[in-house]
């Protein structure tokens, strides 16, 4: 798969179990114990992966209010949330989706030309939806859990035919 150029995502509505987080550092909380609850519940598996979530539930820019992060896994039914991680229905729908290696580099450049493919291709930003980050593990590294890598990620941009 190509490394940031934008390509359509159309997600189904997912069940999945989350955490979301506030605080300095909500997103490490958030996916530290997301991704704990899946090694109790043996879905680090190589051969399926899990497809793991995540989005800022507030911006880092207004810090006047608290930084949350909320991290997903997608669910097989029969999963029951416990303790801190709940289960819940997430949405689905339609995204620009952008592969990068780094999360930082991939926001940067996404930011800097969703406009003109949104207009080159007929697509407006759909503000109903939150941006997603999907995490894609390397499953190699699953045997060292808690010390697990990432083979990338998609940054997807919610959106729709433009009117």
């Amino acid at each position: 798969m190509d490394i940031l150029t934008f390509r359509i995502v159309e997600l189904p509505p997912m069940r999945v179990a989350f955490r979301r987080a506030l605080g300095a550092n909500s997103e490490a909380v958030a996916w530290q114990e997301v991704l704990a609850w899946c090694h109790r519940n043996g879905l680090l598996r190589p051969e399926a992966p899990p497809r793991l979530f995540g989005y800022d539930s507030r911006s880092p820019e207004r810090v006047a209010t608290p930084y949350g992060y909320e991290a997903w896994v997608l669910l097989a039914e029969g999963f029951v949330g416990d303790g801190r991680i709940a289960v819940r229905q997430a949405p689905g729908g339609l995204y620009a989706g952008l592969r990068t290696l780094s999360l930082r580099l991939g926001w940067e450049w996404g930011r800097a030309h969703l406009d003109a493919w949104m207009d080159a291709n007929g697509y407006s930003a759909d503000p109903a939806r939150s941006w997603l980050e999907e995490h894609i593990l390397n499953p190699a590294s699953f045997a060292r859990y808690p010390r697990l890598s990432y083979a990338g990620f998609d940054i997807l941009l919610p959106i729709r035919p433009a009117p």
